[in-house]
């Protein structure tokens, strides 16, 4: 499924998911707003002319909306009055009740058959939304409008009558019916807005009155189980093409193909100047589909989804491929994209898993956003410097295999991007950090190689470096004069003495001992006195 289709499925999840229940009226009690009472089951507002009902228990599984309450009519079931009833089963709606508003039942999932009072002229947006167990409606011929997303979601509902009185279908009111076989469009229905059947897997055929002047682009989308598409002989806007296809009157527009059909090749007939949007999406047995000379204009997203389709010669008069046109086509192996082309759109070839090779002519400016996202087949690209603008994730991206359904896109191992110095291409690469060649060089090699050699390079250079101071440094010291000897100091002494001295005290410590023996004979010198010198 492309990622439109995801976004319409997750567009639908704006409708509420609730769960309560309501049963059958007792007699009313004043609330303190004085506007609004309660019957303990039904909560009721005054409005012109009679009350609305609002709120209801949810304790219960059947409830009867009488016509009157405390003796006003009851004339509307109001915004979200029974949301969150998920246990309510039964519901009967007396005559007298005129409108049913915006996601008046949402999530009633347990509710089984409705049938709509012929007093009741509008069923606003989401008013049976998620109804999921809800098998049976029947609605009056007085009946004007049924608002958007009325029955989205109610898969066992498995057919439906649109009454007379009905004019316009509008968008997504049956999205989602999964189990949705026979729809009826009385004479009468004017127009069904785009997107009204989304995804009703299980409708085989369709018939469209003579009433109708108005289809929108995408009315059938995704409605796989299609088989037979049929048109009033009377009806003056639309015409079949056999049963595969409705186109408009003048068979200048292909509005859709029957997607369930078991035809293999499909040829869009001559005379048809416009393909809408998505008209043969979701064509799964279609292996080739040809176009006449007379296309002059191919919709968004034209042939997403066609699985089977394995090859497509693009008409070469045409400049855009367009938005998701080949989006999710896993078979297809080539494409030629024509001289003349000047712009890929966003998702044009996303999830086309077995595309190996794309060439861009010269007349390419710009490549859309995951234009060629998750083609997981294709290893490498070369871009012209003619490519100007490159969207988000373009080339050299695939989804994670567990997020499939809009999931986060990875770098693709082993793609490389051939492109040209400063060029757009370029820039994308670097920016996403993705391999590329310039002209057939691969940069990353070479930066690579490059890096290793500056730094064997930087290491030889810091050891010749060192080596050269080494050998510097002895040769200076060789080349330096002998230091002579220092004279010594007349006037010196040294604390140790003489030196010449050999007294080994007198060297060691610097002081000298007297002699005794000479210091013994002063002494008698001193101590004898001459005899005469006494007597004197």
């Amino acid at each position: 499924m492309n990622r439109f289709l995801q976004r319409m499925i997750a567009a639908g999840t704006v409708l509420l998911l609730c769960g309560a229940a309501a049963v059958l009226p007792v007699s009313a009690d004043e609330t303190s707003d004085s506007n609004s009472f309660t019957d303990k089951i039904l909560t009721y507002e005054k409005i012109e002319g009679g009350v609305r009902v609002t709120a209801a228990d949810s304790g219960v599984n059947s409830v009867i909306i009488g016509s009157t309450i405390d003796g006003y009519p009851i004339l509307e079931i109001g915004e979200k009055a029974f949301s969150g009833c998920s246990a309510l089963k039964e519901i009967t709606i007396s005559p007298g009740v005129r409108s049913i508003g915006d996601n008046a039942f949402v999530g009633c999932v347990s509710l089984e058959t409705v049938t709509l009072p012929d007093t009741v002229e509008t069923v606003s947006d989401g008013a049976f939304g998620y109804c999921m167990n809800l098998k049976r409606v029947t609605m009056p011929d007085s009946l004007r409008t049924l608002g958007s997303y009325t029955f989205a979601y109610c898969m066992a509902l498995e057919e439906i009558e649109i009454p007379k009185s009905v004019k316009k279908l509008m968008p997504y009111t049956f999205y989602n019916n999964t189990e949705l076989r026979s729809v009826t469009l009385s004479d009468g229905l004017e127009s069904i807005d785009s997107m009204s059947f989304v995804s009703c897997d299980a409708l085989e055929t369709l018939h469209i009155p003579a009433t109708v002047t108005e289809i929108g682009d995408m009315a059938l989308l995704s409605c796989t189980g299609l088989k037979s598409i049929t048109v009033d002989a009377a009806n003056t806007a639309f015409r079949a093409e056999g049963d595969a296809a409705l186109l408009d009157a003048s068979g200048e527009k292909l509005l859709c193909y029957a997607l369930g059909s078991e035809a293999e090749s499909y040829a869009v007939p001559d005379g048809v100047k416009q393909l809408a949007p998505y008209c043969l999406s979701g064509a799964l047995n279609l292996k080739t589909i040809t176009l006449p000379a007379s296309v002059t204009e191919i919709g968004d997203g034209a042939f997403a989804d066609c699985t089977a389709l394995e090859s497509f010669d693009y008409p070469a008069y045409l400049t855009t491929i367009g938005k998701s046109i080949f989006a999710d086509c896993s078979a297809l192996s080539s494409f030629t994209i024509p001289d003349g082309v000047t712009e890929i759109g966003d998702f044009a070839f996303f999830g086309c898993k077995s595309l190996t090779e794309i060439r861009f002519p010269a007349s390419v400016r710009s490549v859309g956003k995951e234009a060629f996202c998750n083609c997981t087949a294709m290893n490498r690209v070369d871009v012209p410097d003619t490519v100007t603008e490159i969207g988000d994730y373009a080339f050299g991206f695939r989804l994670e295999e567990s997020e499939e359904n809009g999931g986060s896109a990875a770098l693709q191992e082993g793609f490389v991007l051939g492109c040209k110095p400063n060029s757009a291409a370029k820039s994308y690469a670097s920016a996403n950090d993705i391999r590329y060649d310039l002209d057939g060089i691969d940069t990353r090699l070479i930066a690579k190689i490059a890096l290793i050699t500056a730094l064997v390079l930087l290491a030889v250079c810091i050891v010749l470096m060192i080596v050269r101071m080494v050998r510097n440094a002895k040769a200076e010291k060789a080349a330096a004069p002998a230091v002579p000897e220092e004279a010594p100091d007349p006037d010196y002494v040294s604390i140790l003495g003489d030196e010449a001295s050999g007294d080994p005290y007198e060297r060691s410590y610097g002081f000298q001992i007297e002699d005794e023996s000479e210091e013994a004979e002063d002494t008698d010198a001193e101590e004898t006195v001459p005899e005469e010198d006494s007597e004197a």
